[in-house]
């Protein structure tokens, strides 16, 4: 326990560290929930749970059964998640298949030719390319909003 008087201040701090990469072909066990941190991260095993990472730059090519929450500079599912992806970015991209719902929020979302959300896409973006394919529903806030995919429900966008 501490216990300041009134008018003091109290802190505590660490030994500063410099970021580090993480391997390229993380060793995990296969079940869930999996935790990665670092510079740099692929997560090229499959996963069977959740996948929780950050990271500046961080793809997801393995499977995943679970769902997927990543914050990162750059974020690039090109594997395929059986569950959600929650994410938030500068430059997001899927170009591989979720099997539900996205929440993303980026200066960029792009879903290329080949990716694919089952259910929805909700979020907000300054750009979203939709190449790709979105099963039911788009809810965005964007800016630039470019559809030459398929989307099998409504949309629905503010723009500023």
């Amino acid at each position: 326990m501490l216990l300041l008087a009134a008018g003091t201040a109290a802190f505590a701090s660490s030994p500063a560290s410099s970021p580090q990469s993480v391997p390229a072909a993380l060793e995990n066990d296969g079940t869930g929930p999996q935790f990665y941190s670092g510079l740099n991260i692929d997560v090229q095993d499959d996963v069977s749970g959740d996948v929780y990472a950050s990271g500046q730059s961080i793809t997801i090519s393995g499977n995943v059964t679970g769902d997927v929450i990543a914050a990162g500079q750059t974020i690039n599912i090109t594997g395929n998640v059986d569950g959600n992806v929650r994410l938030a970015g500068q430059d997001v991209t899927i170009s591989g298949e979720v099997a539900r719902s996205g929440t993303i929020f980026a200066a960029t979302i792009n879903v290329a030719n080949s990716g694919l959300f089952g259910e929805d896409l909700v979020g907000a973006a300054g750009d979203i390319d939709i190449a790709g394919e979105i099963g039911r529903d788009i809810a965005v806030g964007v800016g630039d909003l470019t559809i030459d995919g398929t989307v099998g429900g409504n949309v629905t966008y503010n723009s500023a």
